[in-house]
């Protein structure tokens, strides 16, 4: 379950915000599945238009340890390598030095080098809930004030993506979003495909990108390529904002491309 809401800038909601800000605030929560793994996105970015970090960016009810094996895990993405980068959620009886560290507990997420820079809009990761009560996640921030935003899709892997603007959007709304230098097929197998996970169900739904030679009707398909994805019951709004989906390019390795999400406010 996700509430999304926004309030205007806080010179006019200053009680609600305390915060100084000429960008659109708000906030996206969800109640996360208890005991697996979900797929979670910051679509904001912070409160002057620039990054934040984890611990402005995100709050909520998750499960502690002492060790990686006990507390609630993030598991970030890496297209370029493949692999993954994992913290977990430390807690002892003292709730000193409570916080989302590295995997071998010694570095805040934060302090870590690849996240001192602070997080871009769109940024995303897996969840590992380690609890039986389902963990509530907020994350909030400002709607990114660009025009649109690129994302770099690597050729021949597999990329993370999400909306870096807190909105829904329909993959086959070119006002929406640009995919760039796709590669389309007749079939599954040739096309580049979307997979979007089922927290419930702990398994994915596939789309491809079908084209053939009239173009006529080039598009984002269910995997048998019957119908067009807002056609798929379930799929009319599109994807919800705060939702992250795998992009599998088919292309030769290295051969990266960018797509572009449009800012809804402009």
């Amino acid at each position: 379950m996700k509430k999304l809401m926004f309030l205007a800038a806080a010179a006019a909601c200053g009680a609600a915000f305390a915060v100084e800000s000429a960008n659109i605030v708000g906030y996206n929560s969800s109640t996360l599945a208890a005991g697996k793994y979900n797929l979670v996105s910051i679509p904001f970015a912070g409160v002057s238009g620039g990054t934040q970090k984890l611990t402005e960016a995100m709050s909520g009810t998750w499960l502690g340890g002492e060790t990686y094996e006990e507390g609630d895990n993030i598991r970030v993405w890496n297209p370029a390598g493949q692999s993954y980068t994992i913290y977990y959620y430390y807690t002892d009886d003292t709730h000193q030095w409570d916080g989302w560290y590295d995997m071998g507990g010694s570095y805040y997420f934060d302090d870590c080098v690849e996240n001192a820079g602070g997080l871009e809009a769109g940024f995303n990761f897996w969840y590992q809930s380690k609890g039986s009560v389902s963990p509530t996640v907020t994350t909030s921030g400002a709607i990114a004030p660009e025009d649109d935003v690129s994302i770099t899709v690597y050729g021949g892997a597999f990329s993370l993506i999400s909306n870096p603007f807190p909105v829904a959007f329909k993959p086959n709304d070119s006002k929406a979003v640009d995919w760039g230098n796709i590669h389309a097929g007749e079939t599954y197998e040739d096309g580049d495909n979307i997979r979007i996970w089922s927290a419930s169900g702990q398994s994915y739904s596939i789309y491809y990108y079908y084209a053939d030679d009239s173009h006529q009707w080039d598009g984002w398909y269910d995997m048998g390529g019957s119908y067009y994805f807002e056609d798929v019951p379930g799929n009319e709004n599109g994807i919800a904002a705060g939702d992250v989906f795998w992009y599998q390019s088919k292309d030769a390795k290295g051969t990266n491309h960018t797509i572009k999400f449009y800012n809804p406010t402009k």
